[in-house]
C-alpha cells in the first residue's frame, strides 16, 4: 500500500485483519534493526515471519517498506549491508516451504525507492494506492472520530476547508474540537470545528483571478489538443497558513484508455502542462512562481515528460534508451547530461510557444472560462468543451484522474 503520510495505511492493515478475522503481526525495518548488528537484524526479521506462521491465518504488516532500499541505489555506503538485508527479505517472502496462511502487507510513502525484486509476482506483487480522502470520505472520517457525539448537518464548510487533508489531520482536528468543547462546556458544532482549524490565508481578488487564469489555461489547451479528457477545473479562495507550498487550484484530466501514445501525445501533454504559465504570460505579460519548485509542479512534470521523450521512448535525436537511477531517475539523467538538458529545454520552449499561440487564438474563451471560475469556483469538463464546441471522447473511462496543480 502506498500513499501520502497520514492517509490511513496502518489503520487499513488493522481493519483488514479485523474484517478477515485474521491475526495481525506488526513489524518494520526500524524494529528489526533495533535488535542489533546485521545478524540480529536478520534474526529479528525471520522471527517475525515465524511468529506470523504460528498465528495463521495471519496478516504480517511491514511498515515503512521503502526502508529496505534498493540494491541498485546511488549510495554505495553500506551497499553490501543493504544487499544482505534485501536478500534476507526475499527469502522470507518466498521461502522454499511456502508461507500458506500468511499474507504480507507492506506500507510506504514512496514505492519507487523499493527494490524491484521485492515487488515481482509471488512477493509484494500488488500495488494499492491509498489516496487522500475526498469530501465524502473526510466527512465520514470526522463522524467516525466523533461517533459518540450528536453531530448533524451536511458539514459543507468543513469539507471545503479540509481539501487535501489526510485522515490523520482530521483525527487531530476531532481531538482539538473535543478539547475546546469540554473547556467551554458547549456542544460540538461546525463553527467550533472551523475555529480550531489552522488559520487560513484568504486570497485577494487579484490573486483569485490570477489562479483562475492559470487553471483556465491548462483546461483550454488540454481540451483543444485532446491529449487527455478534462474532468473538471476548480480554484480555491483560501489556503492554510501553515505548511509548505499549497495548491489553490487544480485541473483534473482522465487519461484515455488503450491509446497508442506517439510523440505527439507527449508533446500535447507538455503543452497542456505549460498552458497555465502560457495563460499568465498572455494576460499579465509574465508568469508567477507557482508553476515550479515542487516535484509535482507543472514545470517539473513537463521536464520529466520531455526527458522521457528524449531518453526513454526514442522520440528524440537518438534511439538508445536510458532509465537513470535513484529516487528521481529522470532528474539524475538531466543532471549528468548537459546536452539532454538543452534538448529538454528546447522542447519545453517549443510547447510553451505552441500553448501561447493556442490561447491567443482562443483568447475570448480564456477570458470567459476565467470569469466563470471566479464566479462558480468549479467548472466541469463538459462545460469547457461546450465553450469550445468540442465533444467528449468516448474512450475516457479511467477512474483515476490526474491533477494539474496551480
Amino acid at each position: 500500500m502506498h500513499g501520502p503520510p497520514g492517509c490511513g495505511k496502518t489503520t487499513y492493515a488493522q481493519a483488514l485483519a479485523n474484517s478477515c478475522e485474521a491475526n495481525l503481526v506488526v513489524a518494520s525495518a526500524a524494529r528489526w534493526q533495533a535488535a542489533g548488528h546485521l545478524g540480529d537484524y536478520l534474526k529479528a526479521m525471520r522471527s517475525a515471519f515465524t511468529q506470523a506462521m504460528k498465528q495463521k491465518p495471519c496478516i504480517l504488516f511491514v511498515d515503512e517498506f521503502d526502508s529496505f532500499g534498493d540494491r541498485e541505489g546511488e549510495d554505495d555506503h553500506a551497499k553490501d549491508y543493504r544487499r544482505q538485508v534485501i536478500n534476507g527479505m526475499l527469502e522470507c517472502l518466498d521461502p522454499v516451504e511456502g508461507r500458506e496462511g500468511v499474507v504480507v502487507v507492506g506500507a510506504t510513502n514512496n514505492p519507487s525507492a523499493i527494490d524491484p525484486a521485492l515487488l515481482r509476482p509471488g512477493r509484494l506483487e500488488t500495488l494499492i494506492e491509498i489516496p487522500l480522502p475526498d469530501a465524502t470520505a473526510r466527512v465520514a472520517i470526522l463522524r467516525h472520530h466523533l461517533r459518540d457525539q450528536a453531530f448533524g448537518g451536511e458539514l459543507v464548510r468543513f469539507a471545503l476547508a479540509t481539501r487535501g487533508w489526510s485522515g490523520a489531520d482530521i483525527e487531530k482536528l476531532a481531538r482539538d474540537a473535543r478539547r475546546l468543547s469540554r473547556r467551554r462546556k458547549v456542544a460540538l458544532s461546525e463553527d467550533l470545528l472551523l475555529e480550531v482549524m489552522p488559520a487560513r490565508y484568504v486570497l485577494s481578488e487579484s490573486e483569485v483571478r490570477h489562479t483562475a487564469v492559470h487553471e483556465a489555461g491548462h483546461a483550454l489547451v488540454g481540451v483543444v489538443l485532446a491529449c487527455d479528457v478534462l474532468n473538471h477545473v476548480h480554484i480555491d479562495r483560501d489556503a492554510a497558513l501553515q505548511g509548505g507550498a499549497q495548491s489553490v487550484g487544480m485541473t483534473v484530466f482522465k487519461p484515455e484508455v488503450g491509446r497508442v501514445k506517439r510523440a505527439s501525445y507527449y508533446d500535447d501533454r507538455i503543452a497542456m502542462l505549460l498552458g497555465g504559465i502560457a495563460a499568465e504570460t498572455l494576460v499579465y505579460g509574465s508568469h508567477a512562481d507557482g508553476a515550479g519548485g515542487e516535484p509535482s509542479s507543472d514545470l517539473m512534470l513537463a521536464s520529466d515528460t520531455a526527458t522521457k521523450l528524449e531518453r526513454h521512448y526514442g522520440f528524440g535525436e537518438v534511439l538508445s534508451a536510458e532509465l537513470g537511477k535513484g529516487n528521481r531517475p529522470l532528474e539524475y539523467l538531466r543532471g549528468r547530461d548537459p546536452e539532454l538538458r538543452s534538448l529538454v529545454d528546447a522542447r519545453l520552449k517549443t510547447q510553451f510557444n505552441r500553448a501561447m499561440a493556442l490561447l491567443s487564438e482562443h483568447r475570448q474563451e480564456l477570458d470567459n472560462l476565467t470569469d466563470t471560475l471566479i464566479d462558480k469556483g468549479r467548472v466541469i469538463g463538459d462545460e469547457v468543451r461546450a465553450l469550445l464546441d468540442v465533444k467528449s471522447s468516448p474512450g475516457a473511462t479511467n477512474p483515476h484522474p490526474s491533477g494539474i496543480d496551480g
